[in-house]
């Protein structure tokens, strides 16, 4: 979980954890506590980040979400950057378009594959 942002223009950076062995992302589900509506010129997007490396992202610019519904994040279409090394510290980055977007309360599950 993760907490929410009722500041619309404010950004994040929330620490996940570190991995304990060599891994790949598969899929990213993210579960908000309550509606979400997008807006093409003021919204928020979370990304999932290895350091500064993208593994996963989800934007409102365009797709509103429904409270306490499971939704995918987009994995980064570059596989290289699903593979995570034991060690390998995650975070998940909050960035905002033009006045941004108030966020609430989230679950994230991170689903991998260890290799």
């Amino acid at each position: 979980m993760f907490p929410a942002e009722g500041t619309a223009g404010t950004t994040d950076v929330w620490s996940l954890g570190i991995l304990p062995s060599n891994c790949t992302v598969t899929s990213v589900k993210l579960i908000p506590d309550a509606a979400i509506t997008a807006n093409g010129t003021n919204y928020c997007t979370f990304t999932l980040k290895n350091g500064t490396t993208a593994v996963a992202s989800r934007s409102w610019a365009a797709t509103n979400s429904v409270a306490n519904t499971i939704e995918s994040m987009t994995l980064d279409t570059t596989l290289a950057n699903r593979d995570l090394a034991a060690g390998d510290q995650l975070k998940l980055d909050r960035a905002v378009a033009g006045t941004g977007l108030a966020s609430p309360r989230c679950a994230l599950v991170v689903t991998v594959k260890v290799r």
